[in-house]
C-alpha cells in the first residue's frame, strides 16, 4: 500500500509541507515505551524512521540500503512478540532509496512494502521516497550523492550568502548559496578528501555552526574541515 500524507514538522528543512511516498507519517516521536507492536511500511516519525519486521525467536534481522550505500549492516532488535524493529536516525537528502533486510544471511524485500523500483541488475527492491531533506540531528554537510555533499546555513536575515572554500580559491562571488525555508544551502561536487570551508555572509565571514571542524586555514583565518568519505 502507498501511502501519501502531508504534515507540518517543523524539524525539517523546509518547515512546510512535507509529501512523502512508500512511507506512513506521524507527527510525534518514536519512544519504545510506547511501541504499539504493528509491523507495517516504514514509519516516519520526528525523530527517525521505523523500520519494522515479523520474524521467528532468535532470528538475526539487518537493514541496510541507499541511504548508507549498503556498506553497513544495522542490526534490528526483537520485541518479546517477535517484532524486529530498528530506528533510523540518518539525515537524508531528498530522492529515493532502496532498502532491504538481511535475514538470517538472505536478502529479502520488506514483506509489507508494495513500493517497489528495480535495480540497475535487474531485481527487484523495496523503495521508499522522500520530497524533502530530513535531518533529524543538524550535521552539515550532508551527503548526497557519492561526490556530492549539501551545506546548510541558518538564516539571520541574509540578503546573499557565498560558500567559500580552497576549491573556489575563497572567491566571494563564485558560489552563491540560496535559501530556502530557515536555511541557506548549496550542493558542491568535491573531490579533495579533505575540504576546508566557510561562508561569506553579508560582508562577514560565519563558520558553519552545525559543524564543529575547525582548523587555521594559514591566512590567520579559522575556518570549518571535514573530511569526505
Amino acid at each position: 500500500m502507498r501511502i501519501i500524507k502531508i504534515l507540518f514538522f517543523i524539524h525539517l528543512l523546509s518547515y512546510g509541507l512535507l509529501a512523502q511516498t512508500g512511507l506512513k507519517v506521524v507527527d510525534e516521536r518514536f519512544g519504545e515505551d510506547y511501541f504499539n507492536n504493528v509491523v507495517d511500511q516504514p514509519v516516519l516519525y520526528r525523530n527517525g524512521i521505523l523500520f519494522t519486521y515479523l520474524g521467528k525467536k532468535n532470528e538475526r534481522v539487518y537493514l541496510s540500503g541507499d541511504f548508507n550505500d549498503w556498506q553497513k549492516k544495522i542490526k534490528l532488535t526483537s520485541n518479546n512478540v517477535g517484532i524486529y524493529y530498528v530506528l533510523l536516525k540518518e539525515n537524508l537528502a531528498k530522492g529515493s532509496y532502496r532498502y532491504r533486510f538481511l535475514v538470517n544471511g538472505y536478502w529479502i524485500n520488506d514483506p509489507e512494502q508494495t513500493k517497489i523500483t528495480i535495480s540497475p541488475n535487474g531485481q527487484r527492491v523495496s523503495t521508499f521516497e522522500i520530497t524533502e531533506d530530513l535531518l533529524f540531528s543538524i550535521k552539515s554537510p550532508v551527503k548526497v550523492t557519492d561526490q556530492v555533499y549539501r551545506f546548510y546555513l541558518p538564516d539571520k536575515n541574509y540578503q546573499k550568502v557565498h560558500w567559500l572554500s580552497r576549491e573556489n580559491h575563497w572567491d566571494f562571488q563564485a558560489d552563491p548559496m540560496v535559501k530556502k525555508g530557515d536555511y541557506w544551502i548549496i550542493d558542491k561536487n568535491l573531490f579533495q578528501e579533505k575540504t576546508f570551508y566557510i561562508f561569506w555572509a553579508d560582508g562577514e565571514y560565519v563558520l558553519d555552526p552545525f559543524n564543529i571542524s575547525l582548523v587555521n586555514s594559514g591566512f590567520g583565518l579559522v575556518v570549518n574541515f571535514f573530511n569526505a568519505q
